[in-house]
Parts: structure tokens; C-alpha cells; sequence
């Protein structure tokens, strides 16, 4: 079965269980997300993945060795049919090589040098959200996420990629105190500026780093994908950070 098949049968399953209404915007997220990452015969652990539908994604496209950590935790996604759907999906796609486990990244423990990719989705401020709120003038914070990218380079295969996605700390609303009508929900002062991670992981390992825009639902259906700083920040703020490991 070509990619391009089974893509349509995922954007099929996933309808039947309720995550879209159609499901087109599927490819094209995944693409911005992933970019030119070729998943065959790779390795991918996504941190608090959600409902894995990125993890599913690698799966289909050829990857090995995926595994999801999505605890359920307060912030996290919470639905009750989280791993029920996870496996439902699983099995009819014969998707022997993944697997979703409910844990932390820190109490998550694996073999080293296993993954070539790390992937986490509006997650990073997740991991430590009290650490992550005062990164910029407390120490032991900072320290706090440098055992957790540290981690990440035990568990990640040297030349590994990471992918981090989230909203930056300053958008021209939150910065007014005011609501975003993009991204209403979001709480911009717990998440940090795009350079902020990058340093922390670049002090563990992470080398040639790479920093974009995510467009908007509409422009993607036209194949842009990112878009410049200064008008992100008057819409998500939201950015894609990637960096390879250089043991």
C-alpha cells in the first residue's frame, strides 16, 4: 500500500472517531511539522503526544520504533479514550512498532542512543511549568530543564533531531494583557521565547539550529508553510524549533 493510500485511510479512521471533520489538513500540518524527514527505518518518541496522531503519521511513513508518552496529566489531553483510540488505531493499521505509554519524560527510561528523532508538540512548557515560568531569572529552574534535554541526549542517537513546537512567550496580545482571538486559551507568560530553549539545549549537545513561523490552516492549504516573526507575533506566535545532536 502506497503512503499516499494510507494516508487517506488514517485521515478516514480519525474521522470516524471524531479528531477532524475531514481531515485535509492533516497532510499539510505534518508537513510543516516534519518538513523533509525521511521516517524509514527511524526511531521517534514524541513527548506528551496527545492522541498520537503525529506518532501514527511517522508509523505509516515508514518508521520503526515509535512510542508516545502522554501522561494525562492537568494540562495534557485528557480525554478518557485517549489510549482506547490509540489502540483501536493501532490494530487496524497493523501498527506492531508503536506503542503509547502514560509517563513523564522523567519517568520515562529506555536504552540509550535509541532515538533519531524527539518530538514534542506544545508540550515543552509542560515538562516543568514552575520552572518553566521562571527560567529567565532563576538558576535552579534553568537547571531543572537541563536534566531533562541532558536526558534527551542519553536516550537520542547522535546527528538525532529534536523537534520542539509551541507558542513563544510574547505575542502582541499577551503582551497588552489582553485576549488573543487566534490562540484564546493560551497562557503566554508560561512559555518561553524560541532562543531561550534553543540555548539550554544547545548547553547539552544540540547543535545547527533551525527556527520558523507556522502559518495559518488557510495559507498551508497553498503549500506556505511558515511566515515572518513580526506577523506571527500579531497572530499564534507559534514556532517550530529544530536542532541535531552532536555527541
Amino acid at each position: 500500500m502506497t503512503y499516499k493510500k494510507k494516508e487517506r485511510n488514517f485521515r478516514l479512521a480519525g474521522k470516524e472517531l471524531g479528531y477532524w471533520k475531514y481531515g485535509f489538513a492533516l497532510n499539510r500540518s505534518c508537513n510543516m511539522l516534519f518538513g523533509d524527514i525521511d521516517f524509514k527505518d527511524k526511531s521517534m518518541l514524541e513527548i506528551g503526544g496527545g492522541k498520537g496522531v503525529f506518532c501514527i503519521w511517522a508509523s505509516i511513513h515508514g518508521a520503526r520504533d515509535v512510542i508516545n508518552l502522554e501522561p494525562l496529566a492537568d494540562g495534557a489531553f485528557d480525554s478518557s479514550k485517549t489510549f482506547s483510540n490509540f489502540q483501536l488505531l493501532k490494530e487496524r493499521f497493523e501498527l506492531t512498532q508503536i506503542d503509547m505509554l502514560p509517563l513523564m519524560i522523567q519517568d520515562f527510561e529506555c536504552e540509550n542512543d535509541r532515538f533519531d528523532i524527539i518530538l514534542s508538540t506544545a508540550s515543552v512548557n509542560h515538562l516543568d511549568e514552575e520552572s518553566c515560568v521562571s527560567l529567565l531569572h532563576d538558576d535552579a529552574a534553568r537547571d531543572n530543564y537541563r536534566k531533562i534535554f541532558c536526558k534527551l541526549v542519553r536516550i537520542m542517537k547522535n546527528g538525532g533531531k529534536i523537534i520542539i513546537v509551541d507558542a513563544a512567550r510574547h505575542n502582541y496580545y499577551g503582551d497588552r494583557k489582553k485576549v488573543n482571538p487566534f490562540a484564546k486559551t493560551i497562557d503566554w507568560q508560561k512559555h518561553q521565547e524560541p532562543e531561550i530553549w534553543a540555548g539550554l539545549l544547545e548547553e547539552c549537545g544540540f547543535q545547527r539550529l533551525k527556527i520558523s513561523w507556522g502559518s495559518t490552516k488557510h495559507l498551508r492549504y497553498i503549500g506556505i508553510y511558515s511566515i515572518p516573526r513580526t506577523v506571527s507575533y500579531f497572530l499564534r506566535s507559534s514556532f517550530r524549533l529544530e536542532m541535531t545532536l552532536e555527541k
